[in-house]
């Protein structure tokens, strides 16, 4: 009985909780729906849309068919090197990665880095861009890490050609450093707090067009976000969120579940108690 009671209570607290979540989801999600569909109109009788319109990205230049080591029992494992030994990109794979690592060792500081992108450049960030050469370049040049990260170093590590697309070099990268100095990133600069830094493992990547130039770069992109103390933030979110100055943008913050997200997964629960309940009333 007392059993039955508590079973009774969760539900009751479960329903009354998904019901807060439908009502606060749907007029949310009703609200944002009304403003987006406002300023699409605004942004078309002004014009003023083409001022925001992002670039379209860049796709794929040179791909390869999967082949794979069903000679050795993987069927599903790639063959990389027979597949490398099958591209028709004309620049030999160990060429662009050493160029990947140069070009990544500069850290974008003084000019010898921009001579090696395109004039058709693109910066991929999970949040920022595209951005094209010129954007790109601007924001690095007012960016300055070394002065409020003096120890900052990205570790990068497993610079390897992609199989599938053969221009392109994939490496990852655990980002640690310290908040010693003064922090200038755009128009922020934000004052030494003394927190370390820890990143979670990243994936970034450097495509090369036919002459060895570099036209797009992505970075950024967490693989574990259970790792480091940045919540999953990666690239330069996570040191300005670590500095005390999150970009102010539900983007510059960890993820946090959605309220529909959080019922999805109530309904769940609540599913597997009441699943669970009959299956013992049953059997009584």
């Amino acid at each position: 009985m007392t059993s039955m009671l508590s079973l009774l209570v969760r539900l009751q607290g479960h329903l009354c909780a998904s019901a807060i979540a439908i009502f606060c989801d749907v007029t949310c999600s009703s609200i944002t729906y009304c403003c987006r569909m406002m300023i699409q109109i605004c942004d078309r009788v002004s014009g003023s849309g083409r001022d925001v319109a992002l670039p379209a990205w860049h796709g794929p230049r040179y791909t390869t068919q999967p082949i794979y080591k069903a000679n050795v029992g993987r069927r599903h494992e790639l063959d990389d090197k027979a597949m490398l030994e099958q591209s028709k990109y004309p620049i030999a794979p160990e060429t662009i990665m050493e160029s990947a690592k140069k070009f990544m060792e500069f850290q974008f500081k003084g000019t010898e880095w921009k001579d090696m992108v395109s004039d058709d450049f693109q910066f991929v960030a999970p949040v920022v861009g595209p951005l094209e050469r010129h954007e790109f370049l601007a924001a690095m040049d007012s960016a300055d890490l070394d002065a409020g990260f003096p120890d900052l170093n990205p570790n990068y590590w497993g610079f390897h050609v992609d199989p599938m697309e053969p221009n392109r070099v994939w490496f990852f990268n655990r980002t640690r450093g310290t908040h010693t100095g003064t922090f200038k990133f755009g128009p922020k600069a934000v004052p030494a707090t003394g927190r370390a830094v820890e990143c979670p493992p990243q994936a970034n990547s450097l495509s090369f067009d036919d002459t060895g130039k570099i036209y797009t770069l992505t970075i950024g992109y967490s693989m574990d976000r259970r790792v480091g103390n940045t919540g999953g933030l990666g690239g330069a979110f996570s040191l300005l969120y670590m500095a005390g100055s999150p970009v102010p943008v539900q983007e510059g913050h960890p993820w946090t579940p959605s309220v529909r997200y959080a019922l999805l997964g109530r309904i769940g629960k609540v599913a597997k108690i009441l699943s669970g309940a009959f299956s013992k009333s049953k059997a009584a």
